[in-house]
């Protein structure tokens, strides 16, 4: 049934063009119908006619591209003979093609075939892409409608047509999106921002649909398909592994990622097919059908038959001997520090990380990890990682910086087997340790790679973003790429995680550089080697070595590339495919124990701790620029460099870290009052000092005895204005009222002894001394009890202000504990002495009131006179009134009483503070010192006389690190006397003094360093730094090359004698840099140095590490060679 023609009534549809006659419909769609038709003498043409009339939105669209694309001309494109408008309808004539890829497409399905083979369709292609190009570099054009419908065939070649979508990305209007085809669409179309690899992206889709018969993106509607192209992942599933890359990369949704055009990713997808030569490989059957994999033997069937790779010439070599390359003259040096990242993988990378750490901190403080300087640690060994982050001191990495990579069970894994057999032999994916960690083996890290693959490249993400957010914007290089940060990638080529995931790690890094717009310019990599004294582990980290050198060559060899992978969403590279710009390759030692170990990861540090100081940072770059290259990277020639570094600071001391812990425990000791008498015994402290302690002791008590209002009648004035207050009136009318109250104005019924009991009763009960008697009289009853309520507020603020007072004295650097328990000790005497005085007070006035009792018993009984009534009256008031005056006395040395007591418990605070601290202080432990023998006697020298300088300046040491403490971590939210409660602040408070120890021996160590080297008198200086030369130059001296020497110096030395001695010593002129550190570095940068002869000196006479090597490669689904197979101009030495 065909479809209804939705033309034009009016328009002849036998010859809409005088001239045309119509033979057949041969297409419909939604902009119209496409008609095959006989011209003019007898040429057979086709004729569009769009629907509706011309000047409908669909039809003035259709007009508007047709304008844009009329002046271009191109063999690729489908030729356009006639535009017209014919009775309102927009006709357009154009060549007659045989058929579309979709007709060839579905012809080779009927032929019982998957798809159009591989060469057929990338010569269809080339022809679309050769289109595309040319429409968008000359034109500005995007086509916007690339689909199989749209490659018409002619003459077995392509054409591209119906360009009513097509898009001038010169003007500046907005894309409208109706009309196109969901399927192939580019997700930016979907927000109308089309741009220059649209059709890159659709092409990339027309590659996959035509070669497999699947679409990457199989939504069943236009909301469907839109969500795909914008948010998932494409299923590559049905293409080989290095199509699966290549096309990975065009359907990026991030079109910078991208291809630069369309004839490179079909150059690209051309090449793939050159080196693979052969279909999308199938899952690799190793022989094991069920069951467990350990019952499969291990055989060279495990791995596919290294391909030859291509050479074209013989690799040239000179003479191994190394060069001396000429000092920089004019090093330019920037100030401020440049964006630096550091990606660290394994135990090796981690015990350097803690090295660097410690550097950065001691130079930058905690600070440097939210700045330009980013550090990132992987492993899959999460104890490893915990205990990198684990501890007090200043060289433990933060949670942040680590990422956890650990494997998975092997049942994990089954989901995804079909998948990750592509790549890796089943020998590795069903054995996977126990442990969930490589324990050495290879694969098994490029496994935790993949499985964390996402996670990994979130955190680089993160961590290039944070580095480069201070760096200022910077010009463009010549590849459009602004110019990036240091990435220096760290790890050991012998163990199993770094050796096995490193390689994909640079490529991985380089891929989300590109995606930020950053150059990969100054992308290095640090690859380690050393061996343990274990022989079976020694044999394994030979070959993993040799494994990762072989397959880091055998990428960026002539011919080869790196072939990316899906499963990570990383790209493959075919131009400039070394991973790294600078290969660094580093001996570490052999036989390594952990002290060993220990110093050589710490001179690994201080290199990495130099290449981003700025001065040394800067000079370091210049040498790695310096190094010639042939278009790639000099690891494409294979060629490698090394280094060496030795300093005073790398010189491991045995008392350096015990020299750290005893400070601290001094420190500590002197907070507590304990450490005075060691200084005082060494003679360090002086009888004057103490008393000047003394003398500011009592000073501050009397003091604050003053400002407490405390001293002499002060405290009495205080209480009376508080009595006088109660009264609410003068004393002399209070006790008028008084007497009036109690006593009554009949004083002549008091006859007898008994009587005047009865008015002092009165008396008392009514200022409530005594409590039998009440009266109903509450107005002015019960005076004692209402001072009490009215001295207790005060009472408790002079608690609180006393508490405070006494945590202030232990906060001032001059008392600390036992200043503070000395002013205590002072206020309590103080404070006894006027409690003594209330009491004197006190007796004489009870002795008055025993008087009057005494007084007024011994009178004999009679009636009384008025007279005699009215002298009552007044002994009555004096007694009144001295018993009132008791009262208030009684009531200062209550409050005085109080005040001691509050004074007593601060004592007793003091005691608890003073055990807290003994117990800080053994939590700094010091281990006996153990004076291992060096290797040379200007070591030893030194050590004996470094020792010496640091034990006569303990004193200073403590001195400078309370202050620095004082000035730079206490304050009023940090206080000494409150951190020792809540172990975070505890745990804060020795993280601080161990960092400020270590600062102030440092400068003593570095003070130490310049005055040796410095001196004229001895030659110890001279020896010293014949041994620092000697300790950096680098291994390999075999493998030839050419190196440059630098030294740092310390910035006070301005004569230039310490480089003109390590000029005679080394044979070679330094470049020279001062640097604010004071310590004194040698360092050796070595290029051009032979990757074969490195090989071949690790593996020594041991042939055999060149087969493991080949049981260890970490993809099965490449052809690999080795080191081994390529020639020389001098011979490869892994051939004999």
């Amino acid at each position: 049934m065909e479809t209804e023609v939705l033309t034009n009534p009016e328009l002849d549809l036998l010859e809409p063009i005088p001239g045309y006659k119509m033979l057949e419909r041969i297409g419909s769609g939604g902009f119209g119908d496409v008609w095959k038709a006989e011209a003019p003498g007898g040429l057979e043409k086709a004729i569009k006619i769009v629907l509706g009339q011309h000047d409908d939105a669909r039809a003035a669209r259709e007009l508007k591209a047709l304008n844009r694309i009329k002046d271009a001309h191109h063999p690729f494109l489908l030729s356009l003979e006639r535009i017209e408008v014919i009775r309102g309808c927009l006709v357009i004539v154009t060549e007659l093609a045989d058929e579309s890829l979709e007709d060839r497409f579905e012809a080779c399905l009927r032929q019982d075939k998957v798809g159009i083979p591989r060469d057929e369709l990338l010569v269809y292609l080339r022809d679309a892409a050769d289109a595309l190009d040319y429409i968008f570099q000359h034109h500005g054009l995007q086509h916007l409608d690339i689909k199989p419908g749209n490659l018409l065939l002619l003459g077995g070649r392509v054409k591209v047509a119906d360009f009513g979508l097509i898009k001038n990305l010169r003007e500046a209007e907005v894309s409208n999106a109706a009309g196109l085809t969901p399927n192939y669409a580019p997700p930016e179309v979907f927000d109308d921002q089309p741009n220059r690899y649209s059709d890159q992206y659709s092409l990339a889709i027309v590659f996959q649909q035509m070669l497999t018969g699947h679409l990457p993106f199989e939504g069943q509607t236009a909301a469907q398909l839109a969500v795909q192209h914008l948010h998932r992942r494409p299923d590559l599933s049905r293409l080989s592994r290095s199509d699966q890359a290549i096309i990975g990369r065009a359907l990026s949704k991030n079109p910078e990622r991208r291809f630069p055009n369309c004839r490179s990713l079909i150059e690209n997808l051309s090449r793939a097919d050159v080196r693979a030569g052969r279909p999308p490989r199938q899952p690799v059957n190793h022989g094991c059908s069920g069951g467990s994999a350990q019952t499969c033997g291990v055989t060279s069937a495990d791995f596919q038959q290294p391909r030859p790779v291509k050479r074209t010439e013989t690799l040239v070599r000179g003479p191994h001997e190394i060069a001396a390359l000429p000092a920089l003259k004019s090093a330019v040096s920037q100030p401020q520090l440049c964006p630096t990242v550091f990606l660290g993988v394994g135990g090796t990378a981690a015990r350097t990380f803690r090295h660097l750490q410690q550097k950065l901190s001691d130079r930058y403080g905690e600070s440097q990890e939210s700045g330009q300087i980013q550090m990132l640690l992987l492993d899959t060994d999460i104890s490893a990682l915990a205990d990198a982050t684990r501890g007090e001191s200043s060289n433990t990495l933060h949670d942040s910086q680590t990422l956890a990579m650990p494997l998975r069970p092997s049942t994990d894994y089954r989901s995804q087997s079909q998948q990750l057999l592509q790549w890796m032999s089943r020998r590795w994916l069903y054995n996977i340790p126990r442990s969930l960690r490589t324990e050495g083996l290879r694969p098994l890290g490029r496994l935790a790679f993949v499985d964390h693959s996402e996670a990994v490249l979130n955190s680089l993400r993160k961590r290039i973003a944070a580095a480069m957010a201070q760096s200022p914007e910077a010009n463009p290089d010549v590849t459009g790429a602004r110019p990036g940060p240091r990435v220096f990638i760290v790890g050991s080529l012998a163990g199993g995680t770094a050796s096995g995931m490193l390689p994909d790690l640079a490529y991985a890094v380089r891929t989300v550089l590109a995606q930020q717009g950053f150059s990969d310019q100054r992308l290095c990599g640090i690859l380690a080697h050393s061996t343990p004294s274990q022989s079976k582990a020694r044999d394994l980290a030979i070959a993993n070595t040799y494994a990762a050198l072989s397959e880091l060559y055998h990428f960026c060899v002539d011919g080869g590339s790196y072939p990316g992978d899906h499963a990570c969403d990383l790209p493959a590279y075919y131009e400039r495919p070394s991973a790294f710009q600078s290969t660094y390759m580093v001996h570490l030692g052999d036989d390594l124990n952990e002290d060993r170990f220990d110093i050589a990861t710490g001179l690994l540090a201080e290199y990495l701790y130099r290449s981003v100081i700025p001065g040394s940072a800067n000079v370091l770059d210049q040498f790695r620029a310096l190094e010639p290259r042939n278009g790639d990277a000099p690891l494409a020639d294979g060629y490698v460099r090394t280094l060496g570094i030795a300093g005073f600071a790398n010189t491991r001391e045995s008392i350096s870290d015990n020299d750290v812990e005893r400070i601290c425990q001094m420190v500590v000791r002197r907070w507590r009052g304990s450490a005075q008498s060691e200084l005082d015994e060494n003679g360090c402290q002086s009888g004057a000092s103490h008393l000047a302690e003394g003398d500011l002791c009592r000073q501050l008590t009397l003091n604050q005895i003053r400002e407490w209002g405390l001293g002499g009648d002060e405290l009495r004035d205080r209480v009376a204005d508080l009595l006088a207050g109660l009264l609410d009136q003068d004393q002399e009318s209070y006790l008028e009222r008084l007497i009036s109250e109690t006593v009554g104005s009949d004083t002549e019924n008091v006859s007898s002894p008994a009587d005047w009991c009865e008015v002092v009763k009165a008396i008392d009960g009514a200022l409530g001394v005594r409590q039998q008697y009440l009266t109903n009289d509450t107005t002015c009853g019960l005076l004692v009890e209402q001072l009490e309520v009215a001295l207790r507020p005060w009472l408790i603020q002079l608690g609180k202000r006393c508490t405070e007072w006494i945590g202030s004295l232990v906060d001032r650097r001059e008392l600390r504990v036992p200043g503070a328990q000395r002013v205590v000790e002072l206020c309590a005497e103080q404070l006894d002495a006027i409690h003594k005085a209330s009491r004197e007070y006190q007796s004489a006035w009870e002795q008055r009131l025993t008087s009057f009792e005494n007084q007024q018993l011994s009178k004999p009984n009679r009636r009384r006179s008025a007279a005699v009534a009215v002298d009552l009256r007044d002994q009555a008031k004096q007694y009144a009134e001295t018993r009132l005056q008791h009262l208030l006395e009684k009531s200062v040395g209550d409050l005085i009483r109080g005040i001691a007591a509050q004074v007593n418990t601060a004592m007793d605070h003091l005691q608890e503070l003073a055990k807290d601290l003994n117990q800080l202080a053994d939590e700094f432990a010091v281990p006996p010192t153990v004076c291992e023998p060096s290797s040379t006697v200007s070591q030893t020298d030194r050590s004996v006389r470094l020792l010496k300088v640091l034990r006569s300046q303990e004193a200073t040491l403590i001195q400078q690190v309370d202050r620095d403490l004082a000035s730079s971590f206490f304050s009023s939210q940090r206080r000494l006397s409150q951190m020792l409660g809540r172990m975070e602040s505890r745990q804060r408070l020795k993280s601080a003094v161990r960092k400020s120890s270590r600062h102030a021996i440092l400068q003593i160590i570095k003070k130490f360093n310049v005055e040796l080297v410095s001196q004229d008198a001895s030659d110890l200086g001279s020896k010293v730094v014949q041994e620092l030369v000697h300790q950096a130059r680098p291994c390999f001296a075999e493998s030839g090359g050419a190196q440059r020497l630098l030294v740092i110096t310390p910035d006070s030395l301005k004569d230039g004698r310490l480089a003109d001695e390590i000029q005679r010593t080394a044979g070679q002129e330094p470049t020279s840099v001062p640097d604010q550190d004071g310590d004194v570095v040698v360092c050796y940068d070595r290029e051009q140095v032979s990757l074969e002869q490195i090989a071949a000196r690790i593996i020594g006479a041991r042939r055999d590490y060149i087969e493991i090597a080949r049981r260890l490669h970490t993809r099965a689904d490449v052809e690999w060679s080795s080191l081994s197979d390529y020639q020389t101009t001098t011979g490869n030495p892994l051939q004999n």
